[in-house]
Order: structure tokens, then C-alpha cells, then sequence
């Protein structure tokens, strides 16, 4: 029995062969019909640990596609390798490939789906190459934002991925999955990229999704590891800015959408109620955009008693005290604010277009309304001078004086799909340096895919810069997210009157240089023996007379550091003293 329109030629018929039963005489599809495994993009590369996940959360797009998938009949399974390897379930080793399609192919799955992000695309296409080895008739599907971006280019180069679906896939994938259940072609599927006869053939786009609450609640019941008493929330989709450097606007159309407030509420209630859920990240480019909307929202809040907290990301110019005070009275704890710059030329430059005098206003009413604040920024933008970047770190500086005031800097990762991309990528350079951002292990690095396919790892270039030398951005990024961060009163009694954190930075880089020592995670150093080398510096400073300051603080910002990370206190580290510092550290590295 086949479906009309079925041609035993076509690739996908075999997918048909076990479900004649679930077929009846007149050819309708009844009851479960397809096993459908999803694997999650993998976000590794913690500074602390090669082996440690940069970010815990559930993966909502998965879990929303399983929903859709639910609804109609189908049996999702989820494999997310970041709690895997967190739970000890997996290990992250020569035989990390092998095991994870071990692992699907214990599922026996019609389709497997792949989310994508640029960080870990080359560890997608590996695990992806696994697979198809061991299930050669299976489809293989790759979805997400860097797929969807660099689609054509993957199907191309890589003849084990069958087809990627471009975009929001919450109304195309049931079709999708339908089409190849019937062994029929898919060639009327929107947002879909596949192989026609060889040749790869890219279908119009699909329309973005008009009304949010159409979703079904993403299936939390298939997360094998549940919330924790924390749980991300898709509250909404889109960006209505399009800064030059971001994917964000051309991924979502510069389509700002959000979910009516009655079904946020319905979601989080489900959560508490189910999950135990009392902590919630809201999951949204610019939760803030809408004042009006947000005050509503707050209101609400407050009325339902859920007893809550949240956390959300936003633009400094996009609240003001009033608001960030309804915000926290309403269980707000945390907000997240990307500055990029700290100089009003790049604000211009790359279109982020905040008014700078508002970055210090707002952080101060932050905190007035008993809010924790993270600022993020970067460096290395394709025309950005040295005065530039020592605005931003002014900026940083500043910040670093707020206590409770969490600062990151990035190295910039070119985005495919962006307009600095488009503008600037015959600047693009490799030299095998990544910024942090790009958050993936480097123990499973693909150089040589790197190098023959920059459109497709383009997040592992750089822009080469007019002014700006590499060697002054590489460990840039490690330097704010290092001593700036675990080792900030330290960091603030080398500051002086004559010397800002830029001009640190630059002695810092001058004096590690020489020695061979601070050399990062890129270099094979653990983050725990950077901040020993700068705390070498910071002796050096002192016994040279630089500046005069109590070193015990210093060693008790690292040993704080050892414990909350490894849970031990660096035996070698209790002995030094300020004489013996830097020779103890060469002779221990031997």
C-alpha cells in the first residue's frame, strides 16, 4: 500500500515501508506515525572548563517544534548534550561522535533534526557526518539560525545533511515531515533547501508567524532533566533595531513579536504548578521595547501573587526609574543591557545609536531599584580606532567602580548575514584566535573546515582592523572576563591618576608578553593560572614601587575563585609570597 503521489524512485520511500499498518485502506494516516529525534546545538567553551557548558537552559525552539510535532500524531525525543555532559552521562572525548550516534540510532528515528548555532556548527556537521554513517537512509534535517543563513553553502560542501528548513519552522517542519513520510519530493515547502537531482534548490521563504499565542506550550514533559527551580521563557520573537554586527534582525525580519500577557502568565503558572519553576529567564532580544506593554505586564504580575523572580535582557535607553522600579516591585532581579561601544562615532557606525549618557544613568537607577545589572560590549568592530576602544574601556572602568555591576567584552565574531559582513568580508581574517563569544570547546576545533569555508565558520575570523593591532584585541576579552572581573580590587588599586584601564591593559600585555606567560585558554592556559600570572604582575607593580597596596586582598579574590570553580584551594598558591611569585611560577610550569 502506498500514498498516492508515492514513486518507489524517490529517496524517501523507504521511510514509508514500516508504517503500512498505521496506513488505512483509503490511504489516510492514522496514530503515531514518525519517530522524530532532536539534537540541540551544543554551547561549550567555558573559560573555567573545556568540559563545562557555557549555559544551562532548555532548549525552547526544540521544544516548541516537538509540540507542533506532538500534536499531530508524532513521537519526539530530545537530545540535549550540554546537560548530558553536565550530568555525567556522556564525555566529552575522542569518542564523543561515535557515542552520540550510538545513541540516535538506539532510537531508531525516521528523521533527525539538528538545531544550529554558529558557535558549534562544525561540531553539528560532525555529529550529523556520524549519523548518516550509521543511518544512511534517515533524512537529516539542519535548522536554526546559522543553517538558515548559510544553507546552500552546507548542502554543497556536505552530501550527509539532506536539507536545511530556513527560519521559524513551527507551521513548514509538519509539512516537511508529512512530505517525507509519503515518500513524496518536498518540493512545495516553504523555507526548505534540498537537493533536486544533485542540484540544490532553495524554496521561497515562509511567512514569520503572525499571532505568537498560536504556539502550543513547548513540550517541557520530553526535557529528561527538568527546570531546577529555573526555567527560561519564550515570552516573544524579533529585534525592531538592525545593529550591523547582529544575525538577530536578519534571522527574525526586524519583526518584533510578543505573546499576550494572558498566555506568558498561562506558561509560567504551568511551570510553577508543574515544574517547580519559582526563577524565570525571559527569553527575548529586547524584552523593553515596549514600555507600555511591559507596565501592563508588571501590573499582572503583581495581581496573579506568583511569587516569582525573572530576569530579561534590554537597551539602556529603553527604561527609565519609574519603569525599573514597577520591573522589580513585580520580581525582576536581573537585567541584561548590550552597550557594544563606548564611543558615539562606532554608535553611529554599527547603528546600535544609544545615547552613551544614558549607559551610567540607568546602570545607577538599576541598582537604585535593588536590580543586579550585566553590560556587555566588544571590540575589534572593522573600522574601529584606538580611540575608540579606549572610550570603551572608560566606560568599563567606570563600571568596575559599581559594586554588583557584572561587565563582559567580547572579541567581535562576523556573523554571515550581517551588514558588517557584507560591508567588510574582504577583511576577514583566520589566525586560529576565537573570541569568547563564539563559545565552543577547543578540543574539537576544524581549522581546515575553517579555512576552506570562511562563509560557513565565519565566527571563527576576525576583521582586520586599520588601526587596532591583533595582538592588542587577542585576550582582550579574557582580561575583562579574568582579573576584571574575579580579581576587581586588585584591578582598582592598580588604576592610578596616570594610568586608565586601557593603559593597564596595554602594561599588563607589554609584561606578560615578555615572560611568555598570560597566555589564555587559546593558548592551552586554564583561566585559574591566567589570573596567577596577573597576580605575578601585580607583585611586580608593587615591588617596582608602581603602586603600594595589600596583596592578601588579592590572594583572597583567587582563592575565592578556586573554591567556587574547582572546590579546592591551590595548594602552590597558599606558599607564594611577593618575593618568590614569578620564579615559583616558572619553575612549577617547568
Amino acid at each position: 500500500m502506498c500514498l498516492p503521489g508515492y514513486r518507489s524512485k524517490d529517496k524517501w520511500g523507504s521511510l514509508i515501508k514500516n508504517h503500512v499498518g498505521l496506513i488505512d485502506e483509503l490511504g489516510y494516516i492514522r496514530g503515531v506515525i514518525m519517530r522524530i529525534c532532536f539534537v540541540s546545538n551544543l554551547n561549550m567553551g567555558s573559560w573555567y572548563s573545556d568540559c563545562e557548558p557555557r549555559e544551562l537552559s532548555p532548549p525552547l525552539g526544540l521544544l516548541s517544534l516537538a509540540a507542533v510535532l506532538e500534536k499531530v500524531g508524532h513521537q519526539v525525543s530530545l537530545f540535549d548534550f550540554n546537560y548530558a555532559l553536565l550530568k555525567d552521562e556522556i564525555s566529552f572525548d575522542e569518542d564523543f561522535y561515535t557515542n552520540i550516534a550510538t545513541r540516535i540510532e538506539n532510537l531508531s528515528p525516521h528523521v533527525v533534526g539538528f538545531s544550529t548555532m554558529c558557535n558549534s556548527y562544525h561540531i553539528a556537521l560532525r555529529m550529523a557526518e556520524a549519523v548518516k554513517a550509521r543511518l544512511p537512509e534517515v533524512p537529516i534535517i539542519f535548522g536554526g539560525p546559522q543553517a538558515s543563513v548559510v544553507d546552500v553553502e552546507t548542502l554543497e560542501a556536505f552530501p550527509f545533511v539532506d536539507m536545511v528548513l530556513r527560519g521559524e519552522a513551527e507551521e513548514t517542519l509538519p509539512r516537511l515531515i508529512d512530505d517525507l513520510f509519503r515518500g513524496q519530493v518536498p518540493a512545495k515547502v516553504l523555507g526548505l533547501t534540498h537537493r533536486v537531482k544533485g542540484r540544490v534548490v532553495r524554496n521561497p521563504d515562509a511567512p514569520l508567524l503572525s499571532d505568537m499565542d498560536s504556539l502550543p506550550i513547548p513540550a517541557y514533559h520530553i526535557f529528561p532533566y527538568g527546570t531546577g527551580g529555573a526555567s527560561a521563557i519564550d515570552i516573544g520573537r524579533g529585534c525592531p533595531f538592525s545593529c550591523s554586527f547582529c544575525s538577530t534582525s536578519k534571522f527574525w525580519r526586524r519583526q518584533f513579536r510578543l505573546k499576550s500577557i494572558e498566555r506568558i502568565i498561562q506558561e509560567m503558572w504551568l511551570l510553577k504548578q508543574e515544574y517547580n519553576a519559582t526563577c524565570f529567564t525571559f527569553m527575548h532580544d529586547i524584552f523593553t521595547a515596549n514600555p507600555q506593554w511591559l507596565h501592563a505586564f508588571c501590573d499582572r504580575l503583581q495581581a496573579e501573587k506568583l511569587e516569582v523572580t525573572w530576569s530579561c535582557s534590554a537597551r539602556v535607553d529603553t527604561v527609565d526609574l519609574q519603569l525599573l522600579r514597577h520591573m522589580a516591585d513585580a520580581g525582576c532581579r536581573a537585567i541584561f543591557y548590550g552597550v557594544e561601544t563606548g564611543s558615539r562615532r562606532m554608535q553611529r557606525h554599527i547603528r546600535k545609536n544609544l545615547r552613551l549618557e544614558k549607559v551610567l544613568s540607568t546602570v545607577d537607577a538599576t541598582i537604585d531599584a535593588k536590580m543586579s545589572t550585566t553590560l556587555s560590549f566588544i571590540a575589534g568592530f572593522p573600522t574601529e580606532t584606538k580611540e575608540d576602544l579606549s572610550q570603551t574601556m572608560d566606560i568599563i572602568q567606570a563600571l568596575l567602580l559599581r559594586p554588583g555591576v557584572d561587565v563582559q567584552l567580547h572579541i567581535l565574531a562576523p556573523q554571515i548575514g550581517t551588514l558588517d559582513y557584507d560591508r567588510y568580508m574582504e577583511r576577514l581574517r583566520f589566525d586560529g584566535y576565537y573570541s569568547d563569544i563564539v563559545g565552543v570547546s577547543y578540543k574539537f576545533l576544524e581549522p581546515d573546515w575553517f579555512r576552506r569555508y570562511p562563509r560557513l565558520f565565519s565566527s571563527f575570523y576576525y576583521f582586520e582592523t586599520d588601526e587596532l593591532p591583533r595582538q592588542l584585541l587577542r585576550g582582550l576579552d579574557i582580561f575583562i572576563h579574568g582579573p576584571c572581573s574575579v580579581m576587581r580590587g586588585t584591578i582598582l588599586h592598580l588604576l592610578t591618576k596616570n594610568r586608565n584601564l586601557w593603559d593597564l591593559y596595554l602594561e599588563w600585555r607589554d609584561w606578560a608578553d615578555s615572560r611568555g606567560l598570560g597566555g589564555g585558554p587559546m593558548a592551552g592556559q586554564r583561566l585559574d593560572q591566567f589570573l596567577l600570572d596577573f597576580y605575578a604582575f601585580a607583585s611586580d607593580q608593587i615591588a617596582t614601587g608602581r603602586v603600594d597596596f595589600d596583596l592578601g586582598h588579592t590572594r583572597d579574590e583567587i582563592l575565592a575563585f578556586y573554591l567556587r570553580h574547582y572546590c579546592q584551594v591551590p595548594i602552590r598558591f597558599v606558599s607564594l609570597s611577593t618575593a618568590e611569585t614569578s620564579p615559583q611560577i616558572a619553575e612549577e610550569r617547568g
